[in-house]
């Protein structure tokens, strides 16, 4: 515990405390350790820092506490944490906090990890991800390769400030094919060039890793690029480009991006297109045919989670009594490395 909270407090002395950025710990410990941690961060730190109870309007250059063992609430912009809504374990109270923070600040959010425990917060980091947001952790505490960044936790401060600087700074032009609201084009001189920087990000992601995406929808992709984006502090597609064309080794962090989409487990995700009444007409003409087996495509599957909750949809279709099946899911991915950890059903 000692550890963690130095790295927390060496990173609370890089913040500006003219910060308008909003800081929250959710911490893994009892009521004493809670105490020692908000004692030590007051001494380290020219935040003003409090310990989240009553549901409160959070403000920028504040630092909030969340108790251990609470989970966090967000709702239409009031932040507390919930003593009733007690989680089995830590990994649990960390991926509901994010996930709630994610859906309710969408690419604003920065994870930070201060954890010594590889893969805790597996499903938040998730949430942050597919929200626009960007997962950094503190190298000095544990080596974390499951993070978009990872550095010394005095170095994480100027890191984000530079992203936010970077994403502030760069209004990206907006061509009907590329860039989405609210980004607006500054000139149609401006807006061609982020269309040939478009194409020539796919070409080089096609010549380096191998992967052609040049025929996917463009607002699908968009998304995933920007926050690739600002994971290099780089403003706008042609920079990324040259970005790209110089360091090859990127073009494997882009192509773990547009692969590693897709709902979590248990996300309504899958149910948005197969919901339970489709899931029993299947079954039903499945059994009116006579075949034994009902089978499912599900095509970029990406992290594979969602492969598995249509298999769950189906086979509770298929379990009344005198139904009498086997489901097959076909999961496919456009690189065979990514399925991998899809094929081993590892989740938390």
């Amino acid at each position: 515990m000692a550890g963690r909270i130095d790295a927390l407090s060496s990173f609370f002395r890089q913040v500006d405390p003219r910060t308008d950025a909003i800081f929250i710990v959710i911490l893994d410990t009892g009521p004493d350790g809670t105490l020692e941690c908000l004692l030590a961060l007051q001494q380290a730190v020219d935040l003003p820092v409090q310990l989240l109870a009553d549901p409160i309007k959070p403000r920028g250059g504040h630092l909030y506490i969340a108790p251990g063992q609470q989970r966090l609430r967000v709702n239409e912009g009031w932040v507390d944490a919930d003593p009733a809504g007690i989680a089995k374990d830590f990994a649990g109270i960390v991926d509901a906090g994010l996930a709630e923070l994610a859906q309710a600040y969408g690419e604003r959010v920065f994870a930070l990890s201060f954890m010594a425990e590889p893969c805790v917060a597996t499903q938040g980091w998730h949430a942050v991800r597919q929200g626009g947001g960007i997962v950094l952790a503190a190298s000095d505490v544990a080596p974390c390769p499951g993070a978009d960044i990872c550095m010394p936790s005095d170095q994480l401060a100027s890191r984000i400030r530079l992203i936010r600087q970077m994403t502030d700074a760069h209004v990206a032009p907006r061509s009907r094919h590329v860039m989405a609201e609210p980004h607006t084009a500054a000139s149609p001189v401006e807006a061609e060039a982020e269309e040939w920087a478009w194409r020539d990000v796919l070409t080089l992601l096609c010549h380096h890793a191998r992967h052609d995406f040049r025929r996917y929808r463009r607002d699908a992709l968009v998304p995933r690029v920007t926050r690739r984006l600002r994971i290099a502090c780089v403003a706008g597609l042609p920079a990324y480009r040259d970005y790209l064309q110089g360091r090859p080794a990127e073009a494997g962090g882009l192509l773990a991006e547009l692969t590693g989409g897709g709902p979590s487990l248990f996300d309504a995700g899958p149910s948005v297109l197969l919901n339970a009444a489709h899931c029993d007409a299947l079954v039903a003409l499945a059994k009116q045919r006579g075949d034994p087996v009902l089978r499912a495509w599900n095509v970029d599957c990406g992290r594979g989670e969602d492969s598995y909750a249509i298999a769950m949809l189906l086979m509770d279709a298929g379990s009344p009594p005198g139904v009498a099946g086997t489901v097959q899911v076909f999961p496919t991915e456009s690189g065979a490395s990514v399925l991998g950890p899809d094929r081993a059903g590892g989740y938390p």
